[in-house]
């Protein structure tokens, strides 16, 4: 079940777990939160989130889609 009160990052979140440019850490913490966030268990696999949150949301996400860092220093509840 979705965690309703973070579940609005969840499009941030999925752009950001193909960004080459992230180091290992915070594409671990990136991760943690999608599980957290989602309730999924997906592990470390980009394409099966992006394509969990096509299948929720109805939009197609690409590889390259990937935000700005400034919307997602959230991670906090």
């Amino acid at each position: 079940m979705i965690n309703q009160k973070r579940g609005h990052i969840l499009p941030e979140l999925v752009r950001f777990v193909s960004d080459p440019h992230l180091d290992a850490m915070t594409r671990s913490w990136i991760f943690d939160a999608l599980r957290d966030i989602s309730g999924e268990r997906f592990g470390d696999d980009p394409r099966q989130w992006r394509e969990w949150y096509a299948s929720i949301s109805g939009q197609q996400q690409s590889a390259e889609d990937h935000g700005s860092l400034l919307s997602v220093a959230w991670l906090h509840p």
